[in-house]
């Protein structure tokens, strides 16, 4: 990303920011549908703009023996991403339990899919204190 990039991103953020808070006093329902929307364009630009690091860790992937705890690692890292989003959103709407529920659910997903990870270290340090 380039400064004019990031520039235009953080004048839309602002614009959308602005925007939800003029409608809060008209239709504060509209409110609502303002900050997801531009927190979703937001959120799509930042993804786009990721192409260049996922093809990255692909090559890093494919090309050593640890690539499936690399690509583990990426995968929690996105479903965190998508988690803190989808609870930001919730607390926006005045939802704090709907949020520390999704947070749960996150977590409780990265650990699951972590278990292989989990049980090959100690698997190793098995091996590694004989």
């Amino acid at each position: 990303m380039n400064a004019a990039e990031i520039a235009a991103l953080c004048g839309f953020a602002v614009a959308a920011a602005l925007m939800g808070t003029l409608l809060k006093s008209a239709k504060p329902e509209f409110a609502m549908l303002a900050a997801v929307a531009g927190g979703a364009i937001i959120t799509v630009f930042g993804l786009t703009k990721l192409r260049p690091v996922i093809e990255y860790v692909r090559e890093l992937c494919s090309s050593n023996e640890y690539g499936e705890y690399l690509g583990l690692l990426i995968k929690a890292a996105g479903i965190g991403y998508i988690g803190c989003f989808s609870s930001e959103v919730c607390r926006d709407a005045g939802e704090n339990a709907l949020a520390a529920r999704v947070e749960f659910a996150v977590r409780a997903a990265i650990l699951l899919m972590s278990l292989p990870l989990i049980k090959n270290i100690f698997a190793y340090l098995e091996e590694f204190s004989k």
